[in-house]
């Protein structure tokens, strides 16, 4: 996964809801170690994750990739902590109930798709053994 902002967004909404990173293992279950890599940008987690992520902090998935928080924040260099953006905490919706079951969805369609590569890469693994080698 090649995004733009995503490393720098994660440090941004996890400053500006006041948390640590050791937090993020109450809040969503990731470790610590494995959070200061996604902020670092030495990894990326899943796509299941993203979406996690991205619901926590009622945030669209599409910004929390390809925007820069940081412009829309207001930040200009310095994390704001007094004012809050509306995406940094968790609030209910009128819609909870909805919004829920939509979030169910794609993760199952995200689920599916996972498993429909984890089969094609299977099916080419046992394909590529079973052609005969070329000979230079």
């Amino acid at each position: 996964m090649n995004t733009l902002f995503f490393a720098k967004n994660l440090y941004l909404l996890r400053k500006n809801a006041g948390l640590r990173q050791h937090h993020m293992k109450e809040k969503l279950g990731i470790m610590r170690n494995t959070w200061s890599n996604w902020e670092n940008g030495k990894t990326e987690p899943d796509i299941v994750t993203i979406f996690r992520i991205a619901d926590f902090f009622d945030l669209d998935v599409g910004k929390l990739l390809a925007t820069d928080l940081s412009e829309e924040m207001e930040i200009n260099g310095n994390i704001v902590t007094e004012q809050r953006p509306k995406y940094a905490t968790v609030k209910p919706c009128k819609d909870c109930a909805q919004r829920d079951e939509i979030i169910a969805a794609q993760r199952q369609t995200i689920d599916a798709l996972q498993k429909q590569a984890d089969a094609l890469q299977l099916a080419m693994e046992i394909i590529s053994r079973k052609l005969p080698k070329k000979s230079p």
